[in-house]
């Protein structure tokens, strides 16, 4: 097996190129990185890339950023809030220079960088969803300077309670329950980080009928900021890897989150965030009314059913030998999709 994608650390350091073979030692070292995942190449599919909502180089500056301003906010130093005004508006170009974004398959990342993976992606999936609410981009960089930020009260908790695999006792759990508040006093009146984004990091908890923390607001009493927050916190904790269970599919993660429409999440948010996951993401393999099997290689966000896909097995199960036969469902109206894999 060949990668199909490089391998970096969340300082930007490449660990392994795109291209190389994958051998036993480099398995092992990875996982004792954390890494759970990589992409593999396929031959006749190797030049399939799974898009992203912002560029590789806009993800690992950020998370270079968070890095540094997360580590000034643990040694309680005032933090340089510069690198995390630049990272957001360059998240905001990323989100609106493309018009068809869609949410695909799961980012790699390991669990020693999962805080500040998770806090990029929380800024992403932010600025995504007020996009699709009609934000304008001065909103939008408030949006992803909240999402980056929200858990930066998380410096003050060990990290042997962050990534406890076993139930917390109460005593952890109550210290869980204050980093919002931890949060909310480390950015308010910071410079460059306006008051709604410090709200974020405060009510980012919080749940439509109060069962919430720290302060148990309701309805309205949650800002419209935060509430886009708490959907794009949980969308994205669901799908990613941890040391004790696998990721879910972005599909299953809505039907997660479709469980506490209205009561826990805002309706309205999880409408628009779901207009933007993609049914069939690029990668996934699906099977055609014909019996074949198929792995789609573009998605359309306004034909989300019908993406171009090349065709891999016969319908006796027989795989095909590449160049695959590439189809775009949109012109062959005669093909459908029936079923598809770990989706």
């Amino acid at each position: 097996m060949r990668l199909a994608h490089a391998v970096s650390s969340s300082e930007g350091n490449t660990l392994l190129r795109a291209g190389v073979r994958v051998r036993p030692a480099y398995v092992r070292r990875l996982r004792e990185m954390g890494f759970t995942t990589v992409f593999i190449s396929e031959p006749g599919l190797d030049d399939v890339i799974v898009p992203e909502p912002i560029k590789t180089e806009t993800r690992l500056e950020a998370m270079r950023v968070l890095r540094e301003t997360f580590r000034q906010a643990r040694n309680r130093h005032a933090i340089d809030t510069s690198g995390v005004v630049a990272a957001a508006q360059a998240i905001v170009e990323d989100v609106l220079a493309d018009h068809d974004i869609l949410i695909h398959l799961g980012d790699i990342r390991s669990h020693d960088d999962y805080t500040f993976s998770h806090s990029v992606n929380v800024g992403a999936l932010c600025t995504l969803i007020g996009r699709g609410m009609g934000y304008p981009p001065a909103a939008l960089r408030e949006l992803a300077i909240g999402g980056l930020l929200h858990d930066v009260g998380k410096v003050f908790i060990p990290e042997s309670i962050l990534n406890k695999e076993t139930p917390l006792t109460a005593e952890e759990m109550a210290l869980i329950r204050e980093h919002p508040r931890d949060g909310f006093e480390i950015l308010r009146g910071r410079p460059g980080i306006p008051l709604r984004s410090a709200h974020m990091a405060y009510q980012h908890h919080e749940l439509l009928d109060g069962s919430g923390y720290p302060r148990g607001l309701k309805g309205d009493e949650i800002h419209p900021y935060a509430r886009i927050n708490a959907v794009a916190d949980v969308f994205d904790a669901l799908t990613a890897d941890r040391p004790y269970r696998k990721g879910a599919s972005p599909l299953k993660a809505l039907e997660i989150l479709h469980q506490g429409e209205n009561k826990l999440y805002d309706g309205k948010v999880l409408a628009v965030l779901r207009s933007y996951v993609a049914v069939y993401p690029v990668g996934a393999r699906v099977r055609l009314n014909t019996g074949q099997w198929a792995v789609v290689v573009a998605a359309r966000r306004r034909a989300q059913d019908r993406p171009r896909v090349r065709i891999v097995e016969d319908p006796d199960g027989r795989r095909l030998e590449p160049p695959f036969e590439e189809v775009d469902l949109l012109e062959r109206r005669d093909l459908a999709i029936v079923e598809s894999e770990d989706l």
